[in-house]
């Protein structure tokens, strides 16, 4: 599903237009439960708007009934944890590039003595 990842887009694009680059917890919750029930809407309006049969190359086929509240379910978890698991491992990978590019900056003991006068 392709609402998922407009909002993942959207809030990545915030994040690096911000000073910080952080987001709070509660902020990403919140962004990933409003996609996830635009997620599920978008899949309900998909079932409704579906017809009942469908002929794909001369076979016949028919949906299950009962099965909207199952496909509306995992569409809305589905758009809960995409979110999440993409911005999570956005995180995680600028925290590591950002401790890798700290280290690099900090001068060794070795350093520090060639470069004191005396």
């Amino acid at each position: 599903m392709i609402i998922p990842l407009i909002v993942t887009g959207l809030v990545l694009g915030s994040m690096l237009k911000s000073e910080k680059r952080r987001i709070s917890k509660k902020k990403l919750l919140g962004v990933s439960a409003l996609s996830g029930l635009l997620n599920a809407a978008h899949a309900y309006a998909e079932y409704l708007l579906t017809p009942q049969q469908v002929t794909f190359r001369g076979f016949t086929v028919a949906r299950a009934a009962g099965s909207e509240y199952g496909f509306v379910i995992s569409s809305f978890l589905f758009g809960l944890l995409i979110v999440i698991v993409v911005i999570g491992i956005g995180l995680v990978y600028g925290r590591k590039r950002g401790e890798a590019e700290e280290e690099e900056l900090e001068p060794t003991d070795e350093e520090e003595s060639t470069l004191k006068p005396g």
